[in-house]
């Protein structure tokens, strides 16, 4: 997937690194000249777990539930 504004971007720069999302091999691609981020829809998803956390207030009481 290409982002449009990485064509359009005159002072564009591709950086690219080795990684791992559990414990598989993944290519990570940055854009330094484009405006916003793109992530195939599914992909962090599939790849990352997802923790749903609450905090403790100093009153005892709790947060609701959130995806960290």
């Amino acid at each position: 997937m290409v982002s449009l504004d990485a064509k359009l971007s005159p002072n564009r720069e591709l950086l690219r690194f080795k990684g791992a999302m559990n414990g598989q091999a993944v290519r990570v691609l940055i854009d330094s000249g484009a405006e916003r981020n793109i992530v195939r829809p599914g992909l962090a998803q599939h790849y990352v777990e997802v923790t749903k956390v609450t905090a403790e207030r100093f009153d005892g009481t709790t947060t609701p539930a959130r995806t960290a």
